[in-house]
């Protein structure tokens, strides 16, 4: 029997999920983060999540980015911002905003991804808020821990608002009295009804996903949005670009000395971060090394991408993400 145990914990170990391990990371203001890792042997990569998400949308029910990257062999690494599932902020500051991810979260996380794995730099894919968080990042930490970054429909300005952009902006004066947005609630009840095709068109292009994954994501990626977050972006759309939620530091132009290789990527019909504001990364970033991808039929993809189908379409890991790796595999760090 003793033998028959083993060969059965032997069999799940290696034709099972890649190796997993769960890493609980300090910030200087006393935050407490969770790091998800599937481990390989390759160079490191911090996937970052955005608004209302969490590590999850790059790990849907075993496969998605994290997968991709994993079995190009590269050791990932998948953060859960402060207030995402097992990450929560300092108990004596609870109020955050978009400065606490990039100069709190993301350096705690990299500081320990650089000494886990002693490698000097550590290469970056942020998903919309995960993006600007990085923008952030850079201010205050500069390029020399980074290696290539990716930003997938984030938007870095705010020009000519749309009502979408207004309505956001105007949650900051509901953010005044309440704490937080309980959007996990009504992700809930999306997962579970049987049609919802006014958010779906608005998180995703119709030829995208199926109907299961879009389902899988409201249960298990949604999460709540505070109201730190929101009114600090409520700030900066209407400033029309990304600031410092006290409006001391512009982050935008803090990008003129930045150095790493750099891919861009919207999604032809994203309608939360479009592409003409997504290329504005191409004109505030410094460096020689800029690609700008549109993904979408023009393209020679299958479908165009909205904003969440950059992460998780059905079809992504064969297009999308395979060109994502192959980028960075052309540039190693």
């Amino acid at each position: 029997m003793m033998l028959l145990g083993w060969l059965f914990c032997a069999f799940f170990t290696v034709q099972g999920a890649p190796e997993r391990s769960q890493h609980q990371v300090q910030t200087a203001d006393g935050a407490t983060l969770r790091l998800h890792r599937l481990n390989s042997n390759g160079a490191p990569i911090l996937l970052v999540h955005g608004l209302s998400s969490n590590h999850h949308s790059f790990d849907l029910d075993g496969r998605g980015l994290a997968h991709d990257l994993r079995e190009a062999g590269y050791d990932v690494w998948m953060l859960d911002l402060r207030g995402r599932k097992d990450s929560h902020p300092p108990r004596r500051r609870p109020e955050w905003t978009l400065d606490d991810y990039g100069r709190q979260d993301l350096r705690a996380a990299v500081e320990w991804i650089r000494t886990a794995t002693g490698h000097p730099r550590v290469a970056y894919v942020g998903h919309s808020m995960g993006g600007l968080a990085l923008a952030i990042y850079h201010h205050w930490y500069g390029n020399d821990s980074l290696g290539p970054c990716v930003v997938l429909g984030s938007p870095l300005t705010f020009t000519h608002p749309d009502p979408l952009l207004l309505a956001s902006a105007r949650s900051m004066r509901m953010s005044r009295w309440m704490r937080r947005v309980p959007s996990r609630a009504a992700a809930a009840s999306a997962s579970v009804w049987p049609q919802t095709p006014r958010v779906d068109a608005l998180l995703f292009d119709a030829e995208g996903t199926t109907r299961s994954t879009r389902r899988a994501m409201y249960r298990t990626i949604v999460s709540p949005m505070w109201s730190g977050e929101l009114n600090h972006l409520g700030q900066s759309v209407q400033a029309g670009r990304l600031w410092s939620s006290d409006g001391s530091i512009d982050y935008v132009a803090s990008l003129r000395d930045w150095t790493p290789p750099l891919l861009v990527v919207a999604g032809r019909t994203d309608r939360i971060a479009p592409p003409d504001r997504v290329v504005a990364w191409m004109d505030a970033t410094g460096g020689n090394d800029h690609t700008w991808w549109v993904a979408g039929t023009a393209q020679g993809y299958s479908h165009d991408f909205g904003h969440l189908d950059l992460i998780l379409a059905d079809a992504v890991s064969s297009t999308l993400h395979a060109d994502l790796v192959g980028w960075l595999d052309e540039r190693p760090w």
